[in-house]
């Protein structure tokens, strides 16, 4: 394996422009959700605005695998290919995934009180009312394998937050049983995996880690220098995916979703591919406002994911008050989201993805603790 080579910036501002405009289309798929499809449903515009953000959620996936694949690779490139530090692996991990979970946990639980205290026991057809089972569910990342414990109604994005621990959790068990020859990683490894497939949600996680591990994988074939290499059979793949995504798409039921969504995973993750070995990316014009608005957006996609969702439906339900024509209601109310929820997000995201101030913060209570004891 070759030694770790930085990221060209070309190809970082494109990814990051990829998961701001990803987490844009989830925003606006949700705002159709939860405001206009009460006023206005129409089956077709449903399908494409549901799909179109389920689809960003798995584009989040493909380009985690390839920032915490760049991420673990650096790690071992470090230790000469003879060691996987996972200590600082999962630390690190921990402490991205935590912060902006447990201040979208204590905002989920302020509104709900809000609601509570308003007599509000019901809004947009979903119960408000959290259960510490569901926290403690979110807590631990089990919310998307069973039932009893799956993300809070008020905050309903979170059920993915599950997924993205348990792809860290098999990916640092894997690479430290290869490179640290810790062969007891193997039974905890088949033993999560038979318990995820025993759930409910099977399919979606292992669409999911196939979606994170083509990420992984480009970025290795990127650091060895073997994109060009595998570019007849990328594009076989891609020819072949693009052919067969929309006999399952346009087809209902579960299996066809997930069928088109593996495809469509296939698809993005082969145009990336493409665009980097031909040197094609080059084309792309990283000026316009729209580029730069998304890859700012970057900065701040995960706490803008994780908080959208309670923050719209609190928007809308202070609107209720003041306009009670629907038309009107649902205009202003779109319209102050569009505005105030990035807002919110880009403001939070400078405390509770700041790494500097989450890093010192983790210092000094291990200190504390240690002390203590």
């Amino acid at each position: 394996m070759e030694p770790f080579s930085q990221i060209s910036k070309k190809l970082s501002s494109s990814f990051n422009c990829a998961r701001g405009a990803s987490a844009y289309v989830v925003f606006w798929g949700h705002i159709y959700q939860l405001i206009i499809y009460p006023l206005y449903s129409n089956p077709y515009l449903k399908k494409l605005i549901f799909t179109a953000s389920g689809y960003a959620v798995y584009v989040f996936f493909i380009l985690s695998g390839f920032m915490i694949g760049c991420s673990a690779y650096k790690n071992i490139s470090d230790n000469n290919f003879n060691y996987f530090d996972s200590k600082s692996f999962f630390k690190n991990r921990l402490l991205r995934l935590y912060p902006p979970l447990i201040f979208s946990l204590l905002l989920i639980i302020f509104i709900s009180f809000l609601f509570y205290i308003f007599n509000e026991g019901k809004y947009t057809g979903s119960n408000i009312e959290i259960r510490w089972v569901n926290l403690l569910g979110n807590i631990f990342f089990l919310q998307s394998f069973f039932e009893e414990l799956m993300a809070p109604k008020l905050n309903k994005p979170l059920w993915s937050l599950s997924y993205e621990f348990w792809f860290y959790i098999l990916f640092g068990l894997i690479t430290s049983l290869y490179f640290n020859k810790r062969r007891g990683n193997l039974l905890i490894i088949t033993v999560c995996l038979i318990l995820i497939a025993s759930s409910d949600r099977a399919p979606q996680f292992f669409v999911g880690v196939t979606a994170w591990s083509l990420g992984a994988v480009f970025l290795v074939t990127l650091q060895n220098n073997l994109l060009y290499r595998f570019r007849n059979w990328i594009r076989a793949a891609c020819s072949i995916s693009i052919l067969l995504w929309p006999f399952f798409f346009i087809e209902n039921g579960l299996i066809n979703y997930t069928i088109a969504l593996l495809l469509f995973c296939v698809i993005f993750i082969s145009i990336a591919w493409l665009l980097v070995a031909t040197e094609v990316e080059d084309l792309i014009k990283t000026d316009s406002i729209l580029y730069s608005f998304f890859e700012n957006s970057a900065k701040y996609s995960y706490s803008f994911y994780i908080i959208h969702w309670p923050l719209i439906i609190t928007i809308s339900w202070v609107i209720s008050f003041f306009i009670k024509e629907p038309i009107y209601q649902c205009s202003v109310t779109v319209l102050i989201c569009l505005v105030m929820v990035p807002f919110i997000a880009k403001n939070a995201a400078r405390v509770i993805e700041n790494k500097q101030l989450i890093h010192s913060a983790y210092q000094s209570i291990v200190r504390t603790l240690l002390k203590r004891s």
